[in-house]
């Protein structure tokens, strides 16, 4: 098996995240800015989970759930327990979520370390991990049980009804149906019905061009000008033209005002995606791959997040170098 070879022997800080990518990146990140050497190890995900093929459920026992190690994980957990000794520092900096906190609570757990500290940070820059690993924290227990009763509200919902769904669709592979699913197949349906429903309702309006000395001079008829309106048949629009055909038009009234466009969101995993397929065709694996590079650059900070958020240290950073770039000798 795996042992701490000699530089590793008197290391005493042990890190623990959740995605092997990481590591190298945390890791340098945490000596540069502590000046200590740290051994960073990843779990891949969770180590701990239901089991597969029963309920996992004490219905009868406070819904007590009933967790196995994941056979996937058992190399990690082994390198884990084999880097780990009693006497090390550990800090466990999994991803700041119910997720994340539900293995922290697990490696802790597996590993016997009572005076096991978490890591919270958002980002991996060197200034967020230097303030993690100065200001640690227990585990949050409310965290950990929100995720925990999450996970049993998804099996007692969708484990049985997986079996069903499997039977009724003839299916050889596995399906997982969840409370997630339910509730969006239930919109999907509703959603579906009232398609089919739907009565067309034809609406005609009429825009007319003029020529002018004015950039844009045009004559609309719709609901957003309160003194016309849509006409509901063919007939009438023909009706009004008639009406107007001879009509001299002159022009009321001319409004000048300022429209500000906000600037897109900053992206995430699933806009990077669309706007990488939109503008360059690329499918999921080119654009992870570019995004990879710019994570090992150190140009971004993850290459995958749900989050809008930028950190202030970033926006300071950009507003200063914008200001940099657009200043004007005096």
């Amino acid at each position: 098996g795996v042992r701490l070879v000699g530089s590793e022997m008197c290391i005493r800080d042990r890190v623990i995240i959740e995605s092997k990518n990481k590591c190298d990146k945390v890791k340098k990140y945490l000596e540069s800015a502590t000046g200590r050497k740290f051994i960073v190890l990843s779990t891949g995900g969770h180590i701990q989970e239901l089991p597969e093929f029963r309920l996992g459920v004490d219905i009868d026992n406070d819904f007590k759930p009933e967790y196995v190690n994941i056979p996937d994980k058992s190399r990690n957990v082994k390198l884990i327990k084999q880097k780990y000794k009693k006497i090390d520092n550990l800090y466990l900096g999994t991803d700041n979520d119910r997720e994340g906190a539900k293995i922290a609570y697990d490696v802790k757990k597996i590993l016997k370390a009572k005076g096991a500290k978490r890591l919270l940070f958002n980002e991996i820059t060197k200034n967020e991990l230097k303030k993690s690993i100065q200001n640690p924290v227990q585990i949050d227990m409310n965290v950990v049980h929100s995720q925990m009763a999450r996970r049993i509200i998804d099996r007692l919902v969708g484990y049985k009804i997986s079996g069903i769904a499997k039977f009724e669709l003839k299916s050889n592979s596995t399906i997982r149906i969840g409370r997630v699913i339910n509730a969006l197949l239930n919109i999907i349906i509703t959603r579906e019905k009232d398609i089919k429903g739907f009565e067309s309702d034809y609406k005609y309006s009429v825009i007319a061009d003029f020529e002018s000395d004015l950039k844009e001079c045009q004559l609309c008829t719709n609901e957003n000008n309160p003194k016309t309106k849509d006409f509901k048949k063919k007939k009438l629009v023909k009706k009004f033209l008639e009406e107007i055909k001879d009509s001299i038009f002159k022009v009321g009234k001319v409004t000048n005002k300022e429209v500000t466009k906000s600037p897109p969101a900053p992206f995430i995993t699933s806009t990077i995606h669309q706007a990488s397929y939109n503008r360059f065709k690329w499918v999921i694996k080119e654009t992870n791959s570019v995004l990879q590079q710019l994570y090992q650059g150190g140009y971004i900070t993850y290459i995958r997040t749900d989050s809008e958020t930028i950190s202030k240290h970033a926006r300071k950073t950009v507003s200063y170098t914008h200001l940099r770039a657009h200043e004007t000798d005096s």
